[in-house]
């Protein structure tokens, strides 16, 4: 077979017949011992030696024996290797697993990168150049399935010769760092090293490998990656793709699904999803799901109705650790919900697999095959690899979805931020432009289409005002009124029963005391629903029949209702004035930072984004390319973080104004994340908003998350507190010359009375992901004058000439 190489290549046993000749008059006995044995077979010495004839007919009937020098005979069964000529996949002889695993290859396969292969193997050996030019021989083949494997394919030269015909050229060493520079250009390589002067001789060993699974996996991770991997449909059939080829099923079909949630206070309504199955989690239930990309339930001419899990398979997965299988949908029983839906599909086999993230089920992998028993192939641990991944994609589409709806709320689109606004108008109008000189069609210049919008070496600024204890609060506030809705809801049972003296009321009485203790000594999320289930079902249903037996119940449920609250119907007041005073310290230090980083911008052009929770946590970035002449004012960085900490004593003075007056009197703490090198921060078109970018960055962004919570170690080496604590300021980096830079920005302030002179040098836990992490904390000293009288931009001009010694 001819081979598309555009060198002379000749197939050559004599390698193999000198390796024979060498172990003979010079190897161990035991190799000269086998040796002579070859010998015999060959016709003697003189036999052996004119097998290395490329003319002897008997050279390659020889190969299997002479083979055997280097894949030992008790291998030669299992190794996956064959001899080819130089650099082609032509085979000459091949062990059985070889032929087994590779059919008969087209000579074109990989020509490029076994063509560049023979060129570095030729400057190696006539030059003496190093080179490990080593290419990726990744090669696709159609299995009778008419599914895809991948074969990875290593050919080792070292019994290949190479020789020049005619005067070799002279390379000198820019020519060659130019060619090693430069691996996979061809035209280059033969510009100096011509093609038809170089003949190879002898043979190569092939070697290949099965890399179909590591493949799969690899293209199904690259495909989840894709902000649209589950909802545009090219992209999901490739991905169904790769799940065929993982698990090895032609006919396989994938869908997922995505579960909404519900308030627990409507659990066993005829709404709920699942019926009386219900998965409770955190006060609240599966009132339905939805489709994300395709369901093998969810889609097709005919939903099925609600109720329909009973007798099914899917709510046995909502209590199952791992996955659950049907070989067969016929036998399980499907004339029926669920299983009837899929049965009309033309599903027989059916997979769900459970898709978490922490302990929250979020909803379900489906796999199903009209193949009884296909899924029985599917690998647990292949599908428990597969399975974490897929959970963040569907996270992530479901985000994404949430914020595409919460885009349509406030009028579709967020307004771009001044400061970087004139990048999208330049990217737009290239946009226009490409499209106006012919280079697009008319309709591609939708958002879409716009270049990328990327800023380059941008300093992330991270600062959080949290409400200490907030959850703790709010625990509190809603036992609080639950206990208050049980007391009231006693009062009722107690006088229905002191009245009437019928048994039942005394046992109503005995059920809510009862939750009334479970309350008290201490609330869950399991218990709020059940308590709440109890009240809204059981107890309040029967109100109107005691109310209609006596005065003196009718008051008491009069008090009962009149105590719970319009929109909601439960007892609210704690969690009120929980909430209203959350919502006041959000507000004021909402408007505070508005206010502040506003007159800040006009000195220091920068990015700004804040969100508001218990507590308000903002972002700045920073940074040349944000701004259109590429040009920040000298000591911009310095300002910034200088601000920040200014701010955050004004927060915190701002807050003691007005604590007294809140409802519930709640204490902030303060965090800044040192972030010492620089960011690239990209604009994500599916999110609208600024994300950083790439994986290096991520790192930031897990910081902010979890850090928060970090606790720090004590003197004498346990942990102990939470970094963050009320009324203080703690300062977060990694490095020392970060800590020196701000403890100059701390002892200045110091110096002007906004912070109190000890500051603690702390170590932080590993938190996962991130490790190494240590802190500055100081404490906001109260009412500072210079808080009062002179505002944070002020204070940073002050601060960042001091600082810098101008």
């Amino acid at each position: 077979m001819s081979t598309p190489l555009p060198f002379q290549t000749h197939f050559s046993i004599r390698p193999l017949v000198g390796i024979w000749q060498e172990m003979l008059h010079s190897g161990s006995d035991s190799e000269r011992t086998l040796a002579k044995a070859v010998l015999e077979a060959t016709g003697g010495e003189e036999g052996l030696t004119a097998l290395a004839e490329e003319t002897h007919a008997e050279a390659k009937r020889a190969i299997p024996l002479l083979v055997s020098a280097l894949l030992p005979v008790a291998e030669s069964g299992l190794a996956v290797r064959a001899l080819s000529s130089p650099f082609s996949l032509n085979i000459t002889y091949a062990t059985p697993s070889y032929r087994a695993l590779c059919p008969r290859i087209d000579p074109a396969t990989l020509a490029t990168e076994r063509t560049m292969l023979a060129y570095h193997h030729a400057l190696r050996t006539l030059y003496d150049a190093e080179t490990d030019f080593t290419p990726s021989l990744l090669h696709a083949i159609t299995d009778e399935s008419a599914l895809e494997r991948y074969l990875m394919f290593d050919l080792d030269a070292r019994y290949c010769t190479v020789r020049y015909t005619g005067t070799l050229p002279a390379l000198s060493s820019a020519t060659l760092e130019a060619l090693l520079h430069d691996p996979m250009n061809q035209a280059l390589w033969a510009e100096h090293l011509p093609p038809e002067n170089l003949v190879f001789e002898g043979f190569t060993v092939v070697r290949a490998v099965d890399v179909t699974r590591h493949y799969a996996f690899s293209q199904l991770c690259r495909l989840l990656l894709s902000p649209t991997a589950l909802t545009d449909a090219t992209h999901f059939d490739e991905l169904e793709r790769g799940f065929r080829i993982l698990f090895g099923i032609p006919d396989l079909r994938v869908g997922f699904m995505l579960f909404e949630r519900g308030s627990a206070r409507h659990q066993n309504t005829p709404t709920s999803w699942f019926g009386e199955d219900i998965t409770r989690h955190r006060g609240t239930v599966i009132t339905g799901a939805r489709p994300v990309g395709r369901s093998l339930l969810l889609d097709g001419e005919a939903m099925p109705a609600l109720g329909g899990a009973a007798g099914s398979i899917y709510p046995r997965v909502l209590h199952a650790d791992a996955c659950v299988l049907v070989d067969s949908l016929a036998a399980e029983g499907a004339k029926e919900g669920f299983n009837c839906v899929l049965h009309r599909a033309g599903l027989e086999s059916v997979l769900l697999a459970p898709l978490r993230m922490g302990d929250r089920l979020i909803g379900l992998l489906e796999m199903g095959s009209p193949t009884m028993g296909a899924l029985r192939r599917v690998n647990q641990a292949n599908l428990n690899e597969v399975v974490s991944l897929l959970a963040v994609a569907v996270q992530r589409t479901a985000d994404q979805e949430e914020d595409r709806l919460q885009a349509v709320i406030k009028q579709a689109f967020t307004a771009i931020y001044p400061v970087v606004e004139w990048r999208f108008r330049q990217a737009a109008r290239r946009a226009i432009e490409r499209v106006r000189a012919g280079n697009d069609e008319p309709g591609e210049a939708s958002f879409d289409s716009v270049e990328p919008i990327i800023f380059p070496g941008v300093h992330g600024l991270y600062g959080l005002s949290d409400i200490r204890g907030s959850s703790d609060q709010r625990n509190a506030a809603i036992q609080a009124d639950l206990t208050d809705q049980l007391q009231l809801a006693l009062d009722v049972a107690s006088v229905a029963f002191d009245l009437l003296k019928l048994p039942a009321y005394d046992e109503l009485r005995f059920h809510i005391e009862r939750h009334l203790t479970d309350v008290v000594d201490g609330l869950t999320a399991e218990e709020e629903s059940r308590v709440l289930g109890f009240l809204q079902y059981e107890f309040e249903p029967l109100l109107e029949s005691l109310a209609a037996q006596h005065k003196r119940i009718a008051q008491a449920v009069r008090r009962y209702r009149d105590a719970l609250d319009p929109a909601l119907g439960i007892v609210y007041r704690a969690r009120r004035t929980f909430e209203e005073s959350v919502s006041r310290i959000n507000e004021a230090v909402g408007d505070l930072l508005d206010g502040e980083q506003k007159a800040l911008q006009r000195l220091v052009p920068h990015y700004f984004e804040k969100f508001k929770t218990d507590g308000v946590e903002y972002t700045i970035y920073v940074g040349d390319s944000l701004v259109e002449n590429g040009s920040l004012p000298p000591l911009a960085l310095r300002s910034l973080r200088v601000w920040q900490i200014v701010t955050a004593c004004r927060i915190q003075h701002l807050i003691d104004q007005f604590r007294s007056s809140l409802p519930l009197p709640l204490e902030l703490a303060h965090l800044i994340l040192v972030q010492g090198s620089p960011l690239t921060i990209r604009f994500r078109t599916d999110e609208r908003r600024f994300d950083v970018d790439g994986a290096y960055n991520v790192r930031y962004e897990i910081m902010k998350k979890r850090v928060e919570k970090a606790r720090v170690f004590g003197s004498d080496g346990a942990l102990g507190e939470r970094l963050t604590q009320p009324g203080h300021i703690a300062i977060v980096y990694t490095t020392d010359d970060e800590a020196a830079e701000y403890q100059e920005y701390l002892q200045y302030l110091i110096a002007r009375g906004l912070v109190e002179p000890q500051v603690e040098t702390l170590q932080l836990e590993d938190l996962q992901g991130v490790s190494g992490l240590r802190a500055l904390r100081a404490r906001i000293a109260p009412a500072a004058e210079v808080a009062a009288s002179e505002p944070a931009l002020r204070l940073v001009r002050s601060v960042t000439g001091a600082a810098a010694g101008v």
